[in-house]
């Protein structure tokens, strides 16, 4: 019988819930820019600018965080002493999983830092939305 406490136990329920909710905010993720207003109200300004490039990538940073923040919840209250390691098990099947194409080295070589803005901005909103649940809930626990 596995213990509660186990912390192998505890990596492998991250690793599935990490992988699975990764998955459904990037499918999420996909569709919400087509129905936001914002998104329609950037496109329809200036679409070539580059302003417009950085201003759509922050709505969709916004978005993956608070899509993120139910998982980061999780993982707090799971256990907050070993939370680094939680987010590094809960990104780490779903990296894989998009990512391994980027191991190729004609890939690596040419078109690294074409991945690398938007692989950072994928993989920070989990570390991000757990910053902002953990800053809630002490905040919270001040005021009550």
């Amino acid at each position: 019988m596995v213990k509660r406490d186990n912390l192998i136990y505890h990596c492998l329920l991250v690793a599935i819930m990490g992988f699975a909710y990764h998955y459904l905010v990037l499918m999420v993720g996909g569709f919400l820019p087509l129905i936001s207003p914002i998104s329609g109200a950037l496109f329809d300004c200036c679409v070539t600018e580059k302003w417009f490039q950085r201003a759509n990538k922050a709505h969709d940073l916004v978005i993956y965080c608070f899509l993120q923040a139910p998982l980061a919840y999780y993982l707090l209250k799971l256990n907050r002493q070993k939370i680094v390691t939680l987010i590094l098990v809960a990104l780490a099947p779903s990296f894989i999983y998009w990512n391994y194409h980027l191991v190729w080295p004609q890939i690596l070589h040419d078109h690294l830092f074409r991945f690398l803005p938007e692989l950072a901005m994928k993989y920070a909103t989990l570390p991000i939305s757990t910053l902002m649940v953990s800053a809630f809930y002490r905040s919270e626990k001040l005021t009550a």
